[in-house]
């Protein structure tokens, strides 16, 4: 989608998921501890769900001319991993 509609590169875009799955897998150990240390675990959840719906439609909500496209990508890419994460960790 990304390539297609808004002109982003391949390798661009491979840089961005790599960059992004990067963080993902130093973030899941500390939401993995975050969830131990405060057992609320239906609160991460009911915290996560609407942040991952809401993160998941900004993914295909581009402003154009705003933002650098590789930016909008990357930023909602990590709150929806960051989101599914708590969600599934918990």
């Amino acid at each position: 989608y990304y390539a297609l509609e808004h002109g982003i590169s391949l390798q661009a875009l491979g840089i961005v998921l790599l960059l992004v799955r990067l963080v993902d897998t130093v973030q899941d150990p500390i939401i993995g501890w975050l969830s131990d240390a405060y057992p609320a675990r239906r609160k991460w959840i009911g915290f996560s769900l609407p942040l991952l719906a809401i993160s998941f439609l900004m993914l295909f909500s581009f402003p154009a001319g705003v933002i650098a496209p590789e930016v909008w990508l990357a930023a909602w890419l990590l709150i929806t991993y960051t989101a599914f994460s708590i969600a599934q960790i918990n």
